[in-house]
């Protein structure tokens, strides 16, 4: 994917739009009972594309970052592309994990649809491995998802260590 060299900034747009279009075509077709009482208005769409492109730049800014600092060779372009692609293939999760929303937000879920949850999310960790190995020229993805794990960690830890109680 990066063989081709950087994406032109029309191109990582029509890429986040076309991510965002397939995942609510998922939750729309699958989860229609989470979609009862939102109005599917422009303002609504609008508001969620704006956070999905804040929620592009600030992933592009941490693979960058981060990346260099465990001593990629990586670029912002590069970054750029990886990510935009990633958005794009991992919009095709949302039937795996899609089935378990409901019953995280009510405390119920299946054994199934934890089951799909926890695969959709294993496939997502790695194929996000993947491109930031790629991106910085790694030689190992398993590494490279072992550093996320311990910095997810880390930051969960500091956070919830950080958080006022009660």
């Amino acid at each position: 994917m990066l063989a081709r060299g950087p994406l032109t900034p029309q191109e990582v747009l029509g890429l986040i739009l076309l991510a965002y279009a397939i995942q609510e075509m998922f939750v729309l077709f699958l989860l229609p009972e989470m979609r009862a009482g939102q109005s599917p208005a422009l303002t609504w769409h609008l508001e969620r594309v704006f956070f999905a492109v804040m929620e592009f730049a600030v992933t592009v800014g941490l693979v960058f970052g981060v990346g260099r600092m465990f001593g990629g060779k990586g670029n912002v372009a590069d970054c750029v592309t990886g990510i935009a692609w990633f958005n794009l293939i991992t919009s095709f999760l949302v039937p795996l994990t899609a089935p378990a929303l409901p019953g995280l937000f009510t405390g119920e879920i299946t054994a199934a649809a934890a089951l799909l949850l926890f695969a959709g999310t294993a496939i997502f960790c790695w194929v996000f491995a993947g491109v930031i190995a790629g991106i910085h020229r790694f030689r190992s993805t398993g590494s490279v998802l072992m550093a996320m794990m311990v910095l997810i960690t880390l930051t969960t830890l500091i956070a919830s260590a950080l958080a006022p109680a009660g």
